[in-house]
């Protein structure tokens, strides 16, 4: 089965892309609503509430960072995209990275509704954690994909777009990563199974 996770990999944005052409799944009018967003500026929304409200943010920043290098990819390359495998390469990890970080995110959310914030707090530590690592490997290969798309001033305009979707605040990782570890080996064993 060796090169499966590759081949697969070059599907991915293939199957998107095909279903997305084919009107089965909207990322043409996401994209098109993103331009909407990029032309009108940043706003100046209410920060958000509740239980991982601000990772909730940096994984819809991602989806948003997705559409602008996939949107990028598909206008210049067209039919000719799949020939491109490191920029398919790319934008498959950005989709694998925000399928994880959704996943994540959503089990915590449901674990802090059902059991209470306070006795769901290990998971929802390492969901913070893991959201903010592959909030960084999403905007990596994005900048990635954006620069083997645009160059000169458009390539300025889209990295400034970019490093405004990726704008996190910061998430002392460490002291997180501790407090997980330190619940692992107060339980002694993998604390999030049947969760």
């Amino acid at each position: 089965f060796e090169g499966t996770n590759e081949i697969n990999r070059m599907l991915i944005i293939q199957m998107l892309m095909k279903r997305a052409m084919g009107g089965q799944l909207p990322l043409i009018p996401a994209a098109m609503k993103l331009a909407d967003e990029i032309l009108a500026g940043p706003s100046f929304e209410e920060p958000p509430e509740g239980v991982l409200a601000d990772e909730a943010r940096v994984v819809a920043n991602a989806k948003k960072m997705f559409l602008q290098a996939a949107g990028g990819a598909v206008q210049k390359f067209r039919e000719k995209l799949a020939d491109e495998q490191e920029l398919i390469g790319a934008l498959s990890n950005v989709v694998l990275e925000i399928y994880a970080m959704e996943s994540c995110l959503l089990r915590a959310q449901k674990a802090a509704a059902t059991r209470g914030e306070s006795p769901s707090q290990t998971m929802i530590d390492a969901a913070s954690v893991f959201i903010n690592d592959a909030a960084e490997r999403v905007e990596r290969e994005a900048r990635r994909a954006i620069a083997a798309v645009h160059e000169g001033d458009m390539l300025t305009t889209q990295m400034a777009v970019l490093k405004r979707f990726a704008k996190r605040a910061p998430v002392n990782t460490i002291a997180l990563r501790r407090k997980v570890a330190a619940a692992v080996q107060a339980q002694d064993r993998y604390p999030f199974e049947g969760r």
